[in-house]
């Protein structure tokens, strides 16, 4: 007679199989709500494209700057607000979608040459000093997947292919070391999944960088009456380490460090916002 197990082992057996069921109903719902948002957002972008080939650049950009507000962000779409806000020779703007596309995908070659490109223009701009090799490396990895993706993996691991394990006992759970090695397996795969999703979220939303967007004097401390470090122009791109009142100490792409005023400065936000004021 085939054995069906102890009656707590059949117990842990249907509740695993109803987390199962109630998860494949949230995936396929989530799944349909993506699908119907991007599909929206296509069309939008659809007309925006339309409009940029037109040459019609400001009503491209509120179609983008729309589909930012709503949330849909993304390599693609901040490097078309660069285009465009490069061709309307808004340097400081351009740079700020440029580097907001990196945060994306910071191995887009088309996207490193557009921002050259538009350092270019920058009156006296200093020459950054390139990216260590093991960083570059590790934010290239985690743009492989968005945030999101990187966690629903590791949760899919974590809640759902375990049950799979249990569900085929009757293969499985005759070797109990064998079971406990799948699961080690599977429960470091998914802590490491997840942790990839929380240092790309760092990655894409950091707030420690900003974009200089009016001609300002870099100080050697946070005074008017301190000296003058440089005159910093408009389009280039700072990293903030410390505030004290209205005065930012940051350091340049040289990384030369020095203090500049809070109203010379946006930051690079991902988020639902609007376009700077001109």
């Amino acid at each position: 007679m085939e054995n069906n197990g102890t009656p707590p082992q059949r117990k842990r057996f249907i509740e695993m199989k109803k987390v199962l069921q109630v998860s494949h109903f949230l995936t396929c719902i989530f799944c349909c709500l993506i699908f119907i948002g991007e599909a929206s957002a296509n069309n939008q972008e659809a007309q925006a494209e339309v409009l940029f080939q037109n040459k019609q650049y400001k009503e491209a950009l509120d179609i983008w700057y729309g589909l930012v507000q709503s949330g849909n962000v993304g390599a693609g779409i901040y490097f078309n607000i660069g285009v465009s806000e490069s061709l309307l020779g808004q340097t400081p703007k351009a740079v700020m979608a440029f580097e907001k596309a990196l945060r994306f995908k910071p191995s887009n070659n088309k996207i490193h040459e557009a921002l050259v490109h538009e350092r270019k223009k920058i009156e006296s701009a200093v020459i950054p000093v390139p990216t260590f090799f093991l960083t570059r490396w590790i934010e290239i990895v985690l743009s492989f997947l968005r945030p999101g993706y990187w966690a629903m993996i590791g949760l899919f691991i974590l809640l759902m292919l375990p049950g799979w394990i249990i569900k085929s006992k009757h293969k499985v759970l005759k070797n109990r070391d064998r079971i406990r090695r799948l699961i080690m397996i599977l429960l470091t795969t998914g802590i490491l999944f997840i942790s990839c999703a929380w240092l790309s979220y760092r990655q894409i939303y950091r707030t420690n960088e900003a974009i200089v967007v009016i001609e300002s004097i870099f100080r050697q401390a946070p005074s008017d009456d301190s000296p003058p470090i440089r005159t910093i122009y408009p389009g280039e791109k700072v990293i903030v380490s410390d505030q004290i009142g209205n005065w930012y100490q940051v350091s340049l792409l040289n990384l030369d460090e020095g203090w500049v005023e809070q109203e010379a400065m946006d930051f690079i936000l991902i988020d639902c916002e609007a376009p700077a004021k001109d």
